[in-house]
């Protein structure tokens, strides 16, 4: 009887033993689990914020390229008409920005909204402006014209101030 009792008791020990070892065990390689998960987290995090510094300098870059004022001194030459200025503009302004169309995966959508608006406001306002003038009529008509509607508004600035506000987040 004796020796029964006393091997029920290391038994039982030895139960508690190893329950409790085993729940040590689990915790510690849930622990570890989760450290390493953090750990790879940072370093995709590590790796991916200069790709968005990189994403909102060429998006930087696109507004000012798509901009009224800096898209006519560029393309505006001697010797243009109204039609040949319209197409340019059109086609610049469509080339940049589907130069850029990846980088809206690393900023916020309300960002590429107003990436999309400014696009699209100033395609609008080329074809308003080209529309109420001559096709062959020297290019410097619409240059005008699009120069005065652009004092009235610069969707480019909206656009530029949220992705300041933006990169100014991630630091």
């Amino acid at each position: 009887m004796n020796v029964i009792l006393i091997l029920s008791l290391v038994l039982g020990i030895l139960l508690i033993v190893f329950v409790a070892a085993y729940f040590c065990i689990r915790l510690f390689l849930q622990h570890e689990q989760k450290k390493g998960l953090l750990t790879l987290k940072q370093g995709a995090k590590d790796a991916v914020i200069p790709l968005r510094l990189q994403a909102y300098e060429r998006l930087a870059i696109l507004l000012e390229r798509v901009d009224i004022n800096a898209l006519l001194p560029r393309l505006n030459g001697d010797g243009l008409t109204v039609g040949q200025l319209h197409t340019l503009l059109i086609k610049t302004i469509r080339a940049e920005y589907e130069h850029n169309l990846s980088q809206q995966i690393f900023v916020s959508p309300r960002l590429w909204e107003l990436i999309i608006q400014v696009k699209e406001d100033t395609l609008k306002r080329v074809h308003v402006a080209s529309a109420h003038l001559d096709a062959d009529a020297d290019s410097m008509q619409l240059a005008t014209t699009l120069i005065e509607q652009v004092a009235a508004h610069a969707p480019n600035a909206t656009a530029m101030k949220w992705l300041k506000e933006e990169v100014s987040m991630l630091f």
